[in-house]
């Protein structure tokens, strides 16, 4: 945990150790000074909400295996319009998408830790599979994992996006602006 926060934040970790002595751990990271007083920047004066949001008429797909997660991201994605069809896990998802017709699903939000198959398995099921839109359809990561590490790793699974657990509204909501036309 520790060496994913210091990778993340550009630094190193060394460690020296002699026998009946103990060990050393060092962990070196750079400073990034605030430049904010010097160059203020303007406050938003609006904050967004679900209501500037109109996902009305868009699919989406939710795999996620835990019944409260899955709940509450049906709540937030419902309070923009949006359909929301859910499965428990990574293989049902790819099983439902690649069956579905062109056009059924908007974009998908993936769990990574699920069972049967895990959310890095499933987006590449999907990326590879013959359906028409493995390619274009979205995929978006919404994971506890939330190392710079997982980030990477569900980008590499063929993932255009991460969103970190707890779900924030905004974000979810941005994200999916960003990737649903």
């Amino acid at each position: 945990m520790v060496k994913n926060i210091v990778d993340y934040k550009g630094g190193t970790i060394s460690v020296t150790s002699r026998q009946g002595e103990g060990t050393t751990f060092t962990v070196t990271l750079p400073l990034h000074f605030d430049t904010a007083a010097e160059h203020p920047v303007e406050k938003p004066t609006h904050t967004f909400g679900s209501a500037d949001f109109d996902f009305s008429g868009k699919s989406l797909l939710l795999a996620e295996d835990h019944p409260i997660n899955q709940k509450v991201a049906e709540l937030i994605l419902e309070k923009t319009g949006a359909a929301v069809t859910i499965v428990e896990n990574g293989l049902q998802c790819t099983e439902l998408f690649t069956g579905s017709a062109k056009g059924s699903f908007d974009a998908i939000l993936m769990d990574i830790q699920m069972p049967v198959m895990n959310g890095y398995e499933a987006a590449q099921a999907i990326r590879s599979s013959t359906h028409p839109q493995s390619a274009t359809i979205p995929i978006i990561a919404m994971t506890a994992n939330a190392f710079a590490e997982d980030i990477k790793n569900a980008l590499s699974a063929g993932m255009n996006a991460h969103i970190a657990k707890p779900i924030d509204p905004q974000k979810l909501y941005e994200t999916l602006a960003a990737y649903i036309k």
